[in-house]
């Protein structure tokens, strides 16, 4: 069931061919950020994804296409940093159904309430994070189709926003109405029958959100060197185990200072660069551990990943894994 899912050409991801299932439904659970992005490769969603916040992390992905889209439904008990690219053939939109939204960052941009995001038509790639107890729905559109809609019914000032515009805050009804969508969308209560009519319908709403938002003018609020971060993010899981990098490694490669680069990432994850570093490397260490492809002790697998005392590494991932 998880191959017919990657087999969708509309998926947020990267698999072109088509899928002739009208409503596959997944809903798996998962108690790391590793599990979650193999069950996201296993869709075709193709990012890294690391654990911010510090304690267990209890989650559910449920993935269903019963719109006649695919829409993602995550569930985080803890912060998580997305970076990846995006299927350039869908045009994504992402809710978030909690209130609390101090670590949600899209692209370096704080996510205001009764937001749609994700939906830059010229961008390639996703960069994201969300904070501990999200609910976050995404709906992939199929990009040619929303375009045309928007076009026949708005004209240019909606094309344009749908192309430059990554993030817009609604009225409270219209995001009212998209999120009750998406969650029917993800939860697989759709019956077939209405599939097209409620594809329509979720595009529409969305359009018609964006067209009628205050915010055409709002300058964005993105912090400063957003591009550095991810590539610092992207390098950092790059990194393998016989090499851990080091921050003088990051800073020579990226040609910045530490100064700059430490500020632009705890403007954009609330971690020092240290901090986010340890945290891809205990998230690289348990899924050594726990794959067994690694011969050794926990310590040798430990020192692989850059941790050379026992002591800082079993104190550092009891405090990230609360285990």
């Amino acid at each position: 069931m998880l191959q017919q899912l990657a087999n969708s050409d509309l998926l947020p991801g990267w698999s072109r061919a088509r899928s002739t299932s009208p409503t596959i439904t997944i809903d798996h659970s998962f108690l790391s950020s590793g599990e979650l992005e193999q069950l996201c490769r296993t869709i075709g969603y193709r990012c890294r994804i690391t654990q911010i916040t510090p304690g267990p992390l209890i989650g559910r992905i449920r993935v269903s296409k019963t719109l006649g889209f695919p829409v993602v439904r995550i569930d985080s008990s803890q912060g998580l940093n997305f970076q990846g690219d995006r299927n350039p053939a869908v045009m994504q939109i992402a809710i978030e159904l909690n209130q609390d939204l101090e670590l949600h960052l899209v692209k370096g941009e704080r996510l205001p309430p009764h937001a749609f995001s994700g939906f830059q038509g010229s961008s390639s790639e996703i960069f994201f994070s969300i904070s501990p107890g999200a609910s976050m729905c995404v709906g992939s559109m199929p990009k040619d189709h929303v375009r045309s809609l928007a076009g026949e019914i708005y004209g240019d000032p909606v094309l344009e926003r749908l192309h430059h515009q990554n993030i817009c805050q609604v009225k409270p009804a219209h995001f009212a109405r998209m999120a009750q969508t998406l969650v029917r969308g993800a939860s697989n209560n759709v019956p077939s029958q209405t599939c097209a009519a409620d594809a329509d319908d979720a595009v529409l709403s969305f359009l018609e959100g964006i067209d009628q938002s205050d915010q055409q003018n709002a300058p964005s609020r993105a912090y400063r060197n957003v591009d550095l971060v991810r590539d610092f993010v992207a390098l950092t899981h790059e990194s393998c185990s016989d090499t851990a990098l080091t921050m003088s490694d990051l800073t020579q490669r990226l040609f910045i200072s530490k100064t700059v680069l430490s500020v632009a990432i705890r403007q954009a994850t609330g971690l020092s660069p240290l901090t986010l570093m340890r945290n891809v490397r205990l998230e690289q260490v348990r899924k050594a551990l726990l794959s067994g492809l690694h011969s050794g002790s926990v310590g040798d697998v430990a020192l692989r990943y850059g941790f050379p005392s026992r002591g800082h590494f079993s104190r550092d991932y009891c405090d990230l894994f609360g285990e």
